[in-house]
């Protein structure tokens, strides 16, 4: 089963597995947009996570269910 997310840059919408753990990495199919995934209950998608800094903290509410 999938759900539905809105990507925060290009509006397209991203369909990601409803099992899913909090790190885990997504990307916008449409536009490439990189997300984390920060919490699992509610799913909240955080933006733009950079492959080259581990430390970075994650945005929070970047993706939105839709």
């Amino acid at each position: 089963m999938t759900t539905s997310y809105v990507c925060p840059d290009c509006g397209a919408k991203i369909e990601v597995p409803e099992s899913l753990a909090i790190g885990q990495h997504i990307s916008c199919g449409h536009c490439g947009c990189k997300l984390e995934v920060a919490t699992v209950n509610p799913v909240i998608l955080a933006g733009g996570w950079d492959d080259e800094d581990p430390h970075r903290q994650p945005a929070t509410n970047a993706g939105r269910r839709k």
